[in-house]
């Protein structure tokens, strides 16, 4: 059974865990947390196929699109960062 709340394949289920081990190795959050914003970013969504937009970004795109605030331009050095608030 998949703790993702939104549809998936197995080639999607896997990239989306491995965005889950990126935010906890990078933020230092629980996977349970990593799990949880994962879900609340794609809800609705469902992955499905090898040319899903997902895959046009990598595990380490996503990791911090989902954990930091909108206006957050994580990419550009120096910018101020904030966490998107858990729950």
């Amino acid at each position: 059974m998949s703790r993702f709340s939104f549809p998936t394949d197995r080639q999607a289920e896997m990239f989306c865990w491995s965005i889950v081990q990126t935010m906890v190795q990078f933020f230092h959050i629980s996977e349970s947390e990593a799990v949880g914003r994962v879900n609340r970013h794609f809800q609705g969504q469902a992955f499905k196929g090898d040319n899903d937009m997902i895959y046009h970004e990598t595990e380490e795109f996503w990791a911090r699109t989902i954990y930091y605030e909108e206006g957050c331009y994580w990419w550009i050095e120096g910018c101020e960062l904030y966490p998107k608030p858990f729950p």
